[in-house]
């Protein structure tokens, strides 16, 4: 089902060039997001792309990005 619904999301992105807004505390569902914000307390704490904060956070996962993050708090 999961996967189904990535799908139907992707083909609203490229097929009918949707934005879609997701929330979720998965962090591979996160990841698999164009941009995203990272809020803690209704406050933003980080944003980019998957690939830019893990550069930023110098990590190779994105869990390890949000506990990097919230260790830095």
């Amino acid at each position: 089902l999961k996967q189904s619904i990535w799908k139907e999301l992707e083909r609203l992105k490229n097929d009918e060039h949707k934005t879609i807004l997701i929330t979720t505390h998965v962090m591979d569902e996160a990841e698999r997001c164009d941009n995203l914000a990272m809020l803690r307390e209704g406050k933003i704490i980080a944003s980019g792309t998957p690939a830019a904060l893990k550069t930023q956070y110098g990590v190779q996962t994105f869990d390890e990005v949000f506990l990097k993050i919230v260790g830095e708090l």
